[in-house]
């Protein structure tokens, strides 16, 4: 394996990780807020770990990927982990004013 998967696989591991302590603290936050609806924000958190799973999937396919497609796999793994980023600024915004 060439240096610069090598870079990126961990780069990808990093952002996964703080992704999933992100989604650790989302989790925190909508149990210790009250007047909502539970199980609304449960499937949306169920959704965006779901999400977690897809990355590290797709982390995966790049280290498994033979030298000449690996940067095919680091697109869908760059795409997923944007969607499950995003997914998690989406929902940090509508939580933390319910949180105040």
């Amino acid at each position: 394996m060439d240096m610069r998967r090598d870079r990126y696989l961990t780069d990808a591991t990093t952002a996964l990780a703080e992704a999933a302590g992100r989604l650790d603290r989302l989790q925190a936050r909508v149990q210790r807020v009250r007047g909502i609806d539970r199980r609304a924000w449960q499937h949306e958190l169920d959704l965006l770990r779901g999400g977690c799973n897809r990355v590290a999937a797709r982390i995966e396919d790049v280290r498994r990927a033979p030298e000449d497609a690996w940067q095919t796999a680091r697109l869908h793994t760059d795409t997923a982990l944007s969607g499950l980023i995003a997914g998690l600024d989406r929902l940090e915004g509508l939580i933390t004013p319910l949180a105040a």
